[in-house]
């Protein structure tokens, strides 16, 4: 029996199948692909300017675009979520609209905060949804667990960002000080321990 690449010692699924079931099979694997657990830390890198972020995906019901997410200077905003397909996708502007970070790939986008579904993104109809159509650029995570997306700035100042979850305690609380609620809650989490 075929061992191979299969957990625990069961047998290889398309071994059991024959010779056109393996066919079969690795060309379903190759048409359908597996889900991702995306880990994404979107990290604004201008010194003076918050960035407000939205992200696309896909899923089993289709494609989601949602926003907005606020990433100030120096920080990162997290994305965690179990994603079909190896690839996401983000759109961003900076709090003065002078910089941008957009692609190729059409999602729609509203003024407001929003999460809007696309059953088919060849046809997207985001004026049917109250919204518009933005580019967003596209990112491979096939191969990564966590990945970093930069925002660096086109002109100005740059600072180096950290995810919340990689601050050491001071870092924190200087955030927590400005009046950021998410350091906060991230120092008292580890006050708490776990």
């Amino acid at each position: 029996m075929n061992l191979l690449n299969c957990p625990l010692g069961l047998p290889n699924p398309l071994f059991l199948l024959g010779r056109r079931g393996k066919l079969i099979g690795l060309l379903l694997l190759f048409l359908f692909p597996g889900w991702v657990h995306a880990e994404v830390y979107l990290c604004n890198q201008m010194a003076s300017e918050d960035t407000f972020i939205a992200v696309g995906y896909q899923t089993k019901e289709g494609w989601v675009s949602e926003g907005w997410f606020l990433a100030r200077p120096g920080r990162c905003h997290t994305f965690r979520k179990k994603l079909k397909g190896p690839f996401f996708y983000y759109f961003a502007y900076s709090k003065t609209k002078s910089q941008t970070w957009q692609g190729k790939s059409p999602f729609c986008v509203s003024t407001k905060p929003f999460q809007i579904l696309a059953k088919n993104p060849k046809n997207l109809d985001c004026a049917a949804q109250r919204a518009s159509e933005e580019k967003f650029r596209q990112v491979s995570l096939e191969g990564f667990k966590v990945t970093e997306v930069y925002l660096n700035p086109i002109k100005g100042p740059k600072v180096e960002a950290i995810p919340y979850e990689k601050a050491d305690a001071e870092t924190l609380s200087l955030w927590a000080a400005e009046g950021d609620k998410r350091a906060t809650r991230m120092l008292r989490s580890r006050m708490k321990g776990p």
